[in-house]
């Protein structure tokens, strides 16, 4: 994980040691969380080399700061409470 000069976020994940990785035959959660869900916030890439998996996922600061501007205008009407039992 990392920021870096061009103000992006870029996650990277890598499996290497492991058994022998091919490509899905199915979508499962787990696709739709990694690739499906985060493709509206930046750019995925997604390798399933025989090596083992990485996935990297690159999102735009100026996404981040709208995202939490607007939880943040969310959270502001809602009190102590609620603010609590909402899920993590």
């Amino acid at each position: 994980m990392r920021l870096d000069r061009g103000g992006v976020f870029s996650f990277l994940w890598k499996e290497r040691g492991g058994p022998r990785v091919s490509p899905p035959t199915r979508k499962g959660f787990g696709s739709v969380i990694l690739l499906d869900s985060a493709m509206q916030f930046g750019r995925i890439t997604m390798n399933y080399a025989s090596e083992g998996v990485s996935y990297e996922l690159q999102v735009s600061l100026a996404v981040i700061e709208a995202s939490k501007g607007s939880l943040a205008r969310q959270n502001s009407n809602m009190t102590l409470d609620e603010v609590r039992a909402q899920p993590i």
